[in-house]
């Protein structure tokens, strides 16, 4: 058994979290977004930031629905540049534009499993959120899925911070994947009329440990602040893909991939 091969593991947990703070805001997140995610996506848009970013990454599964298949950005399927640019959304409306063309859902709470902890030497602080869990699709195939965010702070003033949203989400990766075997009964999924999650809730108005971000305005700045890449490399990265943002960031990621980033090109 697994045991005998590698010895005793540790005791496997449902939920892992740094802090009681991140606790707090990763339990209070997780449950919001999901609930407005299975009834009107649109009220979405304000917890992601202007430089937020969303993919969908999927194992070689055939039976899932179409358009999570078109929208998959597995990096060891998809191999050309340019779709590996396109198929990475950025900004708040184009992500939830593409989250409404996936299919309707209704997720399990009960069967989140979630980890929460701020991500080290990173400026500012960031807040990694992982979610296992199930949900289903259509009302009647049920489907795993992982979900990762990386949160923020909240930008004083701004609507999402009006809205009650304590951190916005800078990145943001789904996978799906079948369940096999037998399917338990679908529930019903009551119909579409939009609804606003409960006021009751109450939601922490700051991050833990974390202060206001203050977004960049140029490309230069956008890389440099999503990828940590120093001013000088970021300039350089930026021209050496005809000054286009997505590109840049796409051949970033792809170097990055492949440890080719040397570590003093990054500031830390």
């Amino acid at each position: 058994g697994i045991n005998a091969e590698y010895g005793n593991l540790p005791e496997e947990k449902p939920f892992y979290f740094d802090s009681e703070a991140s606790k707090t805001v990763a339990v209070d997140f997780v449950k919001r977004y999901f609930e407005i995610y299975d009834t009107v996506r649109d009220n979405l848009v304000n917890c992601y930031c202007a430089l937020s970013s969303f993919s969908i990454a999927l194992p070689k599964e055939r039976h899932l629905h179409s358009q999570y298949i078109q929208s998959s950005r597995n990096l060891l399927i998809t191999k050309g540049l340019d779709q590996r640019v396109n198929l990475l959304k950025q900004t708040p409306a184009t992500i939830v534009s593409e989250l409404k063309k996936l299919p309707p859902t209704k997720h399990n709470p009960e069967s989140f499993k979630v980890d929460a902890f701020l991500l080290p030497i990173a400026s500012p602080q960031m807040l990694s959120i992982t979610v296992h869990g199930n949900f289903w699709e259509d009302n009647k195939v049920n489907r795993f899925f992982s979900r990762t965010f990386v949160l923020v702070p909240v930008e004083p003033g701004s609507v999402s911070a009006m809205q009650g949203w304590p951190a916005v989400i800078l990145n943001d990766q789904m996978n799906v994947r079948n369940i096999h075997g037998a399917q338990p009964p679908a529930p019903l999924i009551p119909a579409s009329t939009p609804i606003v999650p409960p006021t009751t809730i109450s939601y922490p108005t700051t991050m833990p440990s974390i202060s206001p971000v203050m977004l960049p305005q140029s490309d230069i700045e956008k890389l440099m602040f999503t990828t940590k890449l120093t001013p000088m490399y970021a300039k350089q990265l930026l021209e050496a893909n005809s000054n286009d943002y997505n590109r840049a960031l796409a051949n970033f990621m792809e170097l990055q991939k492949e440890g080719k980033i040397p570590p003093y090109a990054l500031g830390m």
